[in-house]
C-alpha cells in the first residue's frame, strides 16, 4: 500500500492520480465504491495514464484535513503533484466524475476520446445527505 506521498508522487510524470476519500459507514460511500473501482480497473487496463486511490478519512484524519474533505465521498485529482480537482460527489454524480477524470485524461493525452469511458445511466439510488467530516 502506498502512502500519501507516495500516491501523489506519481503524478509527477503527467499522470493523473484520483483519490477517493471515504468513510465507511457511509451508505453513499459503498454505492459509489464499486463504480469508481470498475472505473479505476477499466481505464488501467486500457493503459490509461491514470492510477486511482482510496482512503479512509475517518481513520487517517491528517489526510482529511491536508485534502480539506468537508463531505464523503469526495475526489481529490493529482497531476505533476499538484492538486488539481476537490469535490464532493456520490452514486447520482458518478457521470459528474467520469467527465472530470475524460476530460483530463484527454488533456494528458492530447486526443479527446482516447480512452472509452463507461456508459453512465441514471439509476434510482436513495442518498441520505454526506457526514459532514
Amino acid at each position: 500500500m502506498d502512502t500519501f506521498e507516495e500516491a501523489v508522487g506519481k503524478s509527477q510524470s503527467n499522470r493523473l492520480v484520483v483519490i477517493k476519500a471515504f468513510v465507511p459507514w457511509c451508505r453513499a460511500c459503498k454505492a459509489f465504491d464499486q463504480k469508481f473501482r470498475k472505473l479505476g480497473l477499466d481505464l488501467e487496463s486500457q493503459g490509461a495514464p491514470v492510477t486511482f486511490y482510496e482512503v479512509d478519512v475517518f481513520a487517517v484524519k491528517d489526510v482529511k484535513n491536508l485534502l480539506d474533505i468537508k463531505l464523503a465521498p469526495s475526489i481529490v485529482m493529482y497531476i505533476n503533484g499538484n492538486q488539481i480537482d476537490n469535490f464532493s460527489c456520490g452514486p447520482k454524480k458518478f457521470d459528474q466524475v467520469v467527465e472530470k477524470i475524460s476530460g483530463k485524461l484527454s488533456e494528458l493525452s492530447g486526443a479527446e476520446g482516447a480512452f472509452k469511458m463507461p456508459q453512465v445511466k441514471p439509476e434510482k439510488v436513495v442518498e441520505n445527505n454526506p457526514p459532514d467530516l
